[in-house]
């Protein structure tokens, strides 16, 4: 049991390690496909502002794709 906590521990540290110094041999690199996606670093409120601003103007054009029926006035 002593020898494989000892391993254990011997494996953590060259993780650790491999992982600072960005090496992917040892430290596997994880990401997603989205990392293709990004093509500038950019404040995050400029990624916000845009996202909002998006999003209105897809709502607002959506309002379109309704249909309300206008049951105030049936008697």
């Amino acid at each position: 049991m002593a020898l494989m906590a000892s391993y254990i521990d011997a494996q953590s540290a060259a993780y650790r390690e491999a992982w600072a110094s960005g090496d992917p041999t040892i430290a596997a690199i994880m990401i997603g496909e989205a990392a293709g996606l990004i093509h500038d670093i950019e404040p995050a409120s400029d990624i916000l502002l845009r996202t909002v601003s998006e999003a209105i103007t897809l709502l607002q054009g959506a309002s379109s794709l309704l249909f309300v029926e206008d049951n105030c006035h049936s008697q």
